[in-house]
């Protein structure tokens, strides 16, 4: 059974987020995610998800797989000790397929328009496979299907349809998903993929904020300006990629845009510690330049020595 790290008050800090939902509720909608692959997203994902859950029993938590590799599914049903692997295949066998995928393959023929669906039938119980997990957590699983989906449904987001518009419809199929869940979660946690295919860009723009995992290293501050080019639209290298960006997608359609509430850096003790300040100026400046883009009780996570296997945490001052 896969064993919980429990990092220095991480799902505590988590908590400290609270955004607004329609209806008037409030729901935190948390998507792990860095252009860069190799940072642990996945990894902090089952971390914090696992120990907010164990800290917050009475909180009913939905974590979303949406990567086509579903590492974090196989994690939440056993493992590689607990048969992860094979459970998460099991579920793919169900009809309809108890996945994202599955959902997905629900709006193909329906890309515009919410079709009639029950949406348990996306949704399992890990601990029905892994005694390790909380009772708590739910999962709508990842599936490798998505990858054979992203063609179609970049294709239908690009369909003209006069007086619709496609493209918003189809980056909105996660958040008509949710919706149609009512009151029946607290709290979702998104896993994404590196890429910014079509997936995850219906995963980012259903996200009300997102925890950027960084390694200390200069691809990372690379992987850091790539992340912000492609969700903020800054320092594109030619106005023509404004034109089709996510960013303006969202914009034109006065929807706000996901804001960055964690900046991990991960495993600074595997490497020379002097490597720190690349990064770390870099981030400043981004931070105290583009604050609009940052949660306002924005933390980050970069400094204190912890023991190697645990994430690196520091408190900044909150933005503003």
């Amino acid at each position: 059974m896969a064993a919980v790290l429990t990092t220095p008050d991480l799902s505590a800090k988590l908590t400290r987020f609270n955004f607004a939902r329609p209806g008037g509720k409030s729901m935190q909608i948390l998507a792990f995610w860095n252009n860069k692959g190799g940072t642990g997203k996945t990894s902090l994902a089952f971390q914090a998800i696992c120990a907010y859950a164990e800290k917050f029993p009475k909180k009913r938590i939905l974590a979303i797989d949406a990567c086509p590799q579903a590492n974090l599914s196989e994690l939440l049903l056993g493992g590689l000790e607990g048969a992860g692997s094979h459970n998460l295949t099991s579920l793919q066998g169900n009809n309809p397929r108890r996945s994202i995928a599955g959902y997905f393959q629900t709006r193909l023929p329906s890309p515009f328009a919410m079709p009639a669906i029950t949406p348990a039938d996306f949704i399992c119980k890990p601990l029905t496979f892994n005694n390790s997990i909380a009772l708590n957590i739910d999962l709508v699983a990842g599936d490798a299907l998505l990858e054979l989906q992203a063609n179609a449904i970049a294709t239908l987001s690009n369909t003209q349809i006069p007086g619709t518009d496609t493209c918003l419809a189809v980056i909105d199929w996660l958040k008509d998903y949710i919706t149609t869940l009512g009151n029946s979660y607290d709290v979702v946690f998104i896993d994404t993929n590196p890429s910014f295919s079509i997936y995850t860009q219906i995963a980012l723009a259903t996200a009300t904020d997102v925890v950027l995992p960084v390694m200390p290293d200069d691809s990372s501050r690379r992987a850091i300006q790539n992340a912000f080019s492609l969700i903020y639209g800054i320092n594109l290298p030619s106005a023509i990629y404004a034109q089709y960006s996510f960013t303006n997608k969202l914009v034109a359609a006065n929807r706000s845009l996901p804001k960055v509430s964690l900046v991990v850096k991960n495993r600074l003790t595997q490497y020379i510690w002097d490597r720190r300040p690349r990064i770390r100026p870099y981030y400043r400046r981004l931070t105290h330049c583009l604050p609009r883009y940052f949660l306002r009780t924005h933390r980050s996570l970069l400094s204190r020595r912890w023991p190697m296997e645990w994430l690196m945490l520091e408190t900044s001052k909150p933005l503003g």
